[in-house]
């Protein structure tokens, strides 16, 4: 997929931004392969930073604290070929915006991949849905 996007794009490297990343990303080993160059946010980036200094612990995707509700102050629409988030959205506190945000965001509107599992107070929050 990543070399088909790299020629559709005409570019050589995919950027793609991780959206509530949380700790660690599950996209490190891409990122390490140089696949493509990858920004992660989440809202608690500074306390796990802060962790990973205090523990001298270092990975190469960083996240940058911004609240997914936040995302059209800091990039602007079309900014990334691929946007990716994994059993996050259900935590926010406004889904659809984050919903909204994350594929304003993404070059020519394709390239958009979540999931989540939601249960209890997340799934009344999400309005029963437990896949897209």
């Amino acid at each position: 997929m990543i070399d088909e996007l790299n020629k559709e794009f005409k570019v050589n490297q995919i950027k793609l931004l991780e959206v509530c990343s949380g700790l660690l990303s599950n996209l490190a080993c891409e990122v390490d392969n140089n696949l493509f160059d990858n920004l992660a946010i989440d809202p608690l980036a500074d306390i796990h930073n802060s962790l990973m200094a205090k523990y001298h612990y270092d990975y190469p995707i960083k996240p940058i604290k911004v609240k997914c509700e936040n995302l059209l102050k800091l990039f602007r629409e079309n900014s990334f070929h691929i946007c990716y988030s994994r059993s996050a959205i259900d935590h926010t506190e406004d889904p659809e915006r984050c919903i909204f945000n994350m594929y304003s965001i993404i070059k020519e509107k394709r390239n958009f991949i979540f999931n989540w599992f939601c249960q209890g107070r997340e799934s009344r929050k999400m309005g029963g849905s437990s896949s897209i």
